[in-house]
Order: structure tokens, then sequence, then C-alpha cells
């Protein structure tokens, strides 16, 4: 899986509602790219998911919400 996808299916498995900012998601996201050499910073993967309009996050209260369009996605790219 890449990491998009690593990061994406996080995102989806604790923000459960759409478009419920949660802080939670962030903290496993830091945790899991801090934890692993190969990710870049989580700042670059929640921007890139924000511009395709999958999540909304925001930086300030370091919060991410699920869009309707974040919901009905599965996977981002092939591996």
């Amino acid at each position: 899986m890449n990491n998009f996808n690593a990061v994406f299916t996080t995102i989806k498995k604790y923000c459960h509602e759409k478009e419920v900012p949660s802080h939670t998601c962030f903290k496993e996201l830091e945790k899991m790219t801090q934890s692993n050499k190969v990710f870049f910073s989580v700042n670059l993967y929640l921007q890139t998911l924000e511009d395709i309009g999958l999540i909304k996050f925001n930086p300030s209260t370091k919060t991410i919400s699920i869009t309707e369009k974040g919901m009905n996605t599965c996977r981002l790219f092939d591996n």
C-alpha cells in the first residue's frame, strides 16, 4: 500500500462522521508518520488530500474532517 493510501485509510478509520472535525485523526497520523521514516511530513499528505477534496484540515486546531467524497472513496492511487 502506498503512503497516501495508508494515511487515507487511517483518516477513514478515525473520522467516522462526515464533516465532523476530529482531533484523534491528526494524533494518530502524527504517530504513524513519525514512527516510520518512509513517510513525509503529515502536512504534505493532508494538504494533498484536501486539495483533491477528500478531507478538510484545519492546521490551527489540528482537526481533520472527512468530506462526502472522502467517505465514498476507497483507494487513492495504485501501488
